[in-house]
């Protein structure tokens, strides 16, 4: 979702429903024009493409050039030419028929070709297949929070893209009905990958303990945070399974979440020389320490709000504990930063933004690392939650197999 196209207030009240963007062709090629470095092919229905010979060569399907096992690219481009000559062009049965200067020939199915247009509708159906719409939202999202069964998700394929479109679009999922024991977050990250590992081993237990090397292994309030932004490859989603929790009290142990993307994107949009800070400050986030006899200092340097060459929010760095005292900045820029930051955390905790929920016995509930931001209330004795890590290549990974193959 492009900045400018924001809505702070719009809430989420539509029935989530799982779309399959799969595209089934059955096009036949009817002709094949040459011009200059480019050809022109033309389809039964009208439909027409156009393909540059540089493009074609290198995406050669011949045994020679791409190994089909793999379906790995195997020409060697130290050896390749970049300006192709075609000695001759032809549709036969149906397939493009290449015959290039050098003595090889390329064969392109119809299908294959018309699925990898340069057009700008053949463009944007490949970005929904390869980039997940994000929707944001606000403190309205508590009451349509996207909510799966747990034994549906791992049995179900069906369920599963359903459940794990909703965690790309929204960014948070419950998983409801999962046996109160430990893991079942190990049995539901194997039905998408596997689990991410860091210093704090694979699966972790959240409770108060008497020496805790961790603030969130303490019984007091967990201030709104995103975990591990002191990894370069920080943990792309979190899982996290209620297996005991005291419900006499509906605020102790309580969840908070906030979509940090839509506060960032106000801020852009309502205060754009505060997210600039945000977005260009260089950070060190560190966490320091030893966990099961393993000593760990790790430190990563990013800014608060992480953007792509087009300027879209990727990922938020942002916890109070693990920001570093080196600060790697202009004096001058120091206090302007640290006004930008309090603006940022009085938004998060603002009733517009912030989504609070306390999970019951049986409950998983699963974001998204780079942009919810999320905390906890204090509580008593016997809350117990078990916490894994998995990472988004895994699924969007998984969620394409199942819907398109390989």
């Amino acid at each position: 979702m492009l900045h400018n196209s924001f809505k702070p207030f719009i809430l989420v009240s539509q029935k989530l429903r799982c779309t399959n963007f799969g595209l089934v062709v059955k096009h036949m090629l009817t002709k094949v024009e040459k011009c200059e470095n480019l050809l022109h092919v033309s389809w039964k229905d009208s439909t027409k493409r156009t393909y540059p010979l540089v493009w074609l060569r290198d995406n050669c399907q011949c045994e020679k050039c791409f190994h089909p096992e793999s379906k790995s690219r195997t020409l060697l481009l130290k050896e390749f030419d970049t300006h192709p000559a075609v000695s001759s062009c032809k549709v036969l049965n149906g397939t493009l028929s290449v015959a290039w200067s050098d003595g090889h020939k390329s064969a392109f199915n119809s299908d294959w070709l018309l699925l990898r247009g340069f057009d700008n509708e053949s463009q944007r159906k490949r970005s929904e297949q390869v980039c997940s719409q994000k929707i944001l939202w606000n403190s309205g999202l508590k009451e349509n929070l996207p909510r799966s069964n747990f034994f549906s998700a791992i049995n179900e394929n069906e369920s599963l893209v359903c459940w794990l479109k909703s965690l790309q679009k929204y960014g948070v999922a419950i998983l409801e009905n999962a046996p109160c024991k430990q893991g079942q977050v190990r049995i539901l990250a194997h039905k998408i990958g596997f689990i991410k590992k860091t210093h704090y081993g694979e699966e972790f237990q959240v409770q108060a303990k008497d020496q805790p090397n961790n603030v969130a292994y303490t019984s007091t309030e967990l201030q709104l945070h995103t975990d591990l932004p002191y990894y370069e490859y920080k943990p792309g989603v979190n899982i996290l399974h209620c297996i005991a929790q005291d419900m006499t009290s509906a605020e102790k142990g309580e969840n908070q979440l906030v979509d940090g993307f839509a506060v960032a994107e106000n801020m852009r949009d309502k205060y754009p020389d505060a997210f600039k800070l945000l977005a260009t400050t260089l950070v060190d986030w560190s966490d320091v320490g030893v966990d099961d006899s393993f000593t760990f200092n790790k430190v990563y340097r990013a800014p608060v709000f992480c953007q792509d060459i087009t300027g879209q929010l990727i990922r938020i760095n942002y916890s109070q504990p693990q920001r570093d005292s080196y600060f790697p900045v202009p004096l001058e820029t120091v206090q302007d930063w640290y006004d930008a930051l309090k603006l940022f955390c009085t938004m998060l905790y603002s009733e517009e933004y912030l989504v609070r929920l306390k999970l019951k016995p049986g409950d998983i509930l699963i974001f998204d690392n780079r942009r919810v931001v999320h905390g906890r209330s204090g509580f008593g004795g016997g809350r117990h939650v078990e916490g894994a890590y998995i990472d988004w290549d895994e699924i969007n990974s998984r969620l394409r197999v199942l819907e398109f193959g390989i």
